[in-house]
């Protein structure tokens, strides 16, 4: 992993929906894979207790050191990541990160909703990327990635019932800005995936999403391909899977695109700055 100073505050994503089988898992991990495999240094956080992020790296869901011991405050963030073999960091994941909520509401937590926020206060200097995958649900955990993130993805796929918790996501985001956890918080990617390029309403929703979210909606579609899938049961990433393939050739389209988006924003702050 790259060890050059950081000279900029990291990029920390929430990958939001709470829609299940929307490939969200998929693409953190291959997000996170393209752009360390472009020299960015990239931290995942498993915040999910199906824990489908860590399994893809291989890693049990029962593991003792996980997102949900930071988040009870028993151990640091140091204390639970891991290195893996593509040059990302993992905080992994575990089941008994579905009990969170209920703990949190029994025994009162105080500052709840900012766990997350203070955990990486100690590293998020040390990445470019900081990745949150979140449950399919709006709990205490979501509102943790949420109160700390500068930027939200939504993946989403181009069919009608897809698109029908778009407007929860969008409400629970207005929320956190309106009752100041996070006033900086804004959706600023919208990825299509499992895309049919052949099938008609998917267009329609591309259209649709175009339309609700513009100027946000990636330009790169993540075709529906059976690579990607075999790519994770195999505690792979795409490049390291195939990297020929359909789903590298779109993820790393995908990430050449958040990369030209990055390289924009920092020309126009150059710009505000002089």
């Amino acid at each position: 992993m790259p060890t050059k100073a950081a000279t900029k505050e990291a990029k920390i994503i929430a990958v939001v929906n709470n829609k299940g089988g929307v490939a969200k898992t998929t693409s953190v991990l291959n997000i996170g894979a393209g752009l360390a495999r472009r020299g960015k240094r990239v931290l995942l956080i498993d915040a999910d207790g199906q824990a489908n992020l860590t399994t893809c790296f291989g890693f049990p869901k029962d593991g003792k050191k996980s997102l949900y011991e930071v988040l009870c405050e028993t151990k640091s963030i140091k204390d639970v990541m891991i290195k893996c073999t593509n040059g990302v960091s993992l905080v992994p994941g575990a089941e008994s990160l579905n009990t969170v909520e209920a703990q949190a509401a029994a025994a009162n937590w105080d500052m709840r909703e900012f766990r997350l926020k203070h955990a990486l206060e100690e590293i998020k200097d040390q990445y470019d990327y900081i990745f949150i995958d979140c449950p399919p649900a709006m709990d205490t955990r979501v509102t943790n990635a949420l109160a700390v993130a500068t930027e939200v993805y939504i993946p989403v796929i181009a069919e009608p019932l897809s698109l029908q918790g778009l407007d929860s996501i969008i409400n629970r985001i207005d929320q956190i800005i309106s009752k100041r956890v996070n006033s900086r918080l804004r959706i600023t990617g919208v990825i299509i995936t499992l895309f049919k390029p052949k099938v008609a309403i998917a267009k329609d929703c591309v259209m649709y999403l175009e339309e609700k979210f513009p100027n946000v909606v990636f330009h790169t579609r993540i075709r529906d391909t059976v690579t990607l899938k075999e790519a994770t049961a195999s505690d792979k990433d795409i490049f390291q899977y195939a990297p020929n393939k359909q789903g590298a050739w779109d993820y790393s389209a995908l990430v050449d695109e958040i990369l030209k988006r990055e390289k924009i924003e920092n020309e126009k702050e150059s710009t505000h700055n002089g």
